[in-house]
């Protein structure tokens, strides 16, 4: 009984702080045990109060949450975090389309380091997608996922600090690199 319960735990981890995550979205800031809405939801999936409350108080003590005195509870900058990386875990780039627009997604940041843990887990979605590094703090694509790409700055907050630049052409020398880099010959075979 005690291993079933351990397996259980980091599904209700991830669901507490995804369920964290939208209270933050719709603008609460902090929230008492009795009145987290989403607890309701964790019931219905299986989870028991006492697992919940558990997971709350393990936040605590792990400094992804602190307690106000009148018993609310706030997402501390470490469980701010951990509920972004575990919403933006499940942002998928879009499958490799069947045609190229021939045009070029170019990705240029400039991300504050008070926001370092945001630039990394962007970057870390970059590598994900399979954008190719063009110089530091400057992405490129062929392919389109600027909606994905858009709702992951969102959720990161880095709006303001990050610029996609719809390109139809790059020099000669460096879309011959990327046409190879991303095998896009296989657009030119289909188009003959």
């Amino acid at each position: 009984m005690g291993n079933k319960n351990k397996r259980t735990l980091p599904g209700i981890t991830k669901a507490i702080f995804l369920a964290i995550a939208e209270i933050a979205r719709v603008g609460a800031i902090a929230f008492s045990r009795r009145s987290l809405l989403e607890k309701e939801i964790l019931i219905e999936y299986g989870y028991l109060p006492w697992q919940i409350n558990s997971t709350l108080r393990r936040f605590e003590r792990s400094g992804y949450m602190t307690a106000a005195p009148d018993n609310k509870l706030k997402l501390s900058p470490k469980g701010q975090t951990q509920a972004a990386r575990y919403t933006i875990e499940d942002i998928q780039a879009p499958p490799r389309p069947d045609s190229w627009d021939w045009k070029w997604r170019i990705l240029i940041f400039d991300i504050p380091e008070q926001k370092k843990w945001a630039r990394e887990m962007m970057r870390g979605k970059l590598r994900e997608w399979h954008f190719a590094l063009l110089q530091r703090s400057v992405y490129i694509s062929p392919f389109d996922c600027v909606a994905e790409f858009e709702e992951l700055l969102a959720i990161l907050r880095l709006n303001p600090y990050v610029h996609i630049i719809l390109a139809e052409s790059i020099s000669a020398s460096l879309e011959r690199h990327f046409i190879s880099h991303f095998k896009l010959s296989e657009f030119f075979e289909k188009e003959t």
